[in-house]
């Protein structure tokens, strides 16, 4: 989470001439750094599309998992960890195994 003024979920723009890949590699050093830890992207976990005005877009939320221990994770001094509820700690485990979130193929 970022807390530049109250807590809010990191997020990126996708530059429509950068492929997604790229992106959220270029965005995953921006919070960890050169050594990103082991992770896992699970897949696309939700779209959310909003039309109205001139903030029309579309937001991506992806499901990322890290192999190491929490404490065994540095982020920069931008972010900070939050803990979850548990119950919504429980659903988002629900959805780590496969075919639980629309996965994201990278095409090299």
């Amino acid at each position: 989470m970022s807390e530049k003024t109250t807590l809010h979920l990191p997020v990126c723009e996708i530059n429509p001439s950068k492929n997604l890949h790229s992106t959220l590699h270029r965005f995953m050093v921006e919070i960890f750094g050169e050594g990103i830890p082991q992770h896992k992207p699970h897949g696309l976990l939700s779209v959310e599309f909003s039309g109205q005005g001139e903030g029309d877009g579309v937001c991506l939320t992806l499901l990322i998992s890290f192999r190491p221990a929490l404490e065994e994770v540095s982020i920069s001094g931008k972010y900070i960890w939050h803990e979850l509820p548990q119950l919504l700690a429980e659903t988002l485990a629900n959805r780590l195994p496969r075919n639980m979130s629309v996965c994201l193929n990278v095409v090299r």
